[in-house]
């Protein structure tokens, strides 16, 4: 177990804005920490990182207890970015990482290793302040990234990202566990977009974990379903009622078919002289697993 909490809470003037977090990373894990914004994501993670004094609950990292006595030790295989990465603009990415390297002590192709995963060779020699905010955010990782940590925490990286930057990061993280064997927890607000890379769950409202579960676990929950839309879905839908077909927007859902199944369905209606202009095969999404199984909304 590389984090494990029990009961981790903090409060601010008499109100929990982190209650009673029992919260279980594994090695290897890309741990997804959903939440709105001010659920307690960051809080969660400045506590993990010692920035943070819980007001009760305690914490274990890499099954040591972390605390007073041993928190500079465990930190040393620890890497984080929380909020935003702090550079001086005025200096060029390689002056700022070299800076990184003298206070931890680090030798130079740990610096060169990291540079290389984020993938900025090219633009070490550019002063900071004329990078892109993807740019910043990479450089930011690569800082993280240069003790080579066992565990990477990264809060919000891809806030402010265009399209482009957000897969660039997305496929970054993906590759870190198997590439780099380092444990990855990321905190993000849409739902999504850590769908797509992470391997555990955690969701966290109102300052409580509501759900925590392996996402192989809820691939095996997400039924399929097809959709068609046809050239007259009311009757359609009168022929294939013993299908329970049910009306969404301009078209019709039904369950879980065979490839088989959806070709007698596109032929019967064929048959009828209903023209099918459009068959979707989709599966449920990481919100619809959450709404289903909490029954309640979560606005994002």
């Amino acid at each position: 177990m590389i984090v494990s909490t029990e009961n981790l809470s903090k409060e601010y003037d008499g109100i929990y804005r982190v209650n009673d977090l029992d919260i279980q990373i594994d090695e290897g894990d890309i741990y997804g920490f959903l939440g709105p914004n001010g659920a307690g994501k960051s809080t969660t993670m400045k506590m993990l990182l010692g920035l943070v004094k819980p007001s009760k609950g305690s914490i274990e990292i890499m099954g040591k207890s972390f605390n007073e006595k041993n928190r500079q030790e465990i930190l040393k295989s620890v890497g984080s970015l929380i909020e935003s990465p702090s550079y001086y603009g005025h200096l060029t990415g390689r002056e700022n990482m070299e800076i990184i390297r003298r206070l931890l002590g680090l030798p130079r192709k740990n610096i060169e290793e990291a540079v290389h995963i984020v993938r900025m060779e090219k633009q070490m020699d550019k002063k900071v302040k004329n990078y892109s905010l993807g740019m910043k955010q990479r450089l930011g990782i690569a800082m993280a990234l240069a003790r080579r940590p066992k565990l990477l925490v990264l809060d919000e990286p891809t806030n402010g990202l265009d399209p482009a930057g957000i897969e660039e990061m997305r496929e970054l993280v993906k590759t870190l566990p198997t590439k780099y064997g380092m444990t990855v927890m990321i905190s993000s607000h849409i739902l999504s977009e850590v769908d797509q890379m992470a391997t555990v769950v955690g969701i966290i409202n109102h300052g409580e974990l509501i759900f925590q579960e392996n996402m192989s676990v809820l691939d095996a929950q997400r039924q399929p379903y097809i959709i068609l839309r046809t050239s007259d879905n009311n009757l359609a839908c009168q022929i294939l009622r013993n299908m329970n077909p049910l009306r969404t927007g301009d078209g019709l859902q039904l369950g879980a078919l065979s490839d088989e199944q959806t070709g007698k369905v596109v032929q019967n209606l064929c048959a009828n002289d209903i023209a099918v202009y459009r068959v979707e095969e989709h599966r449920e999404s990481l919100e619809d697993i959450f709404l289903n199984l909490t029954g309640k909304e979560m606005t994002l």
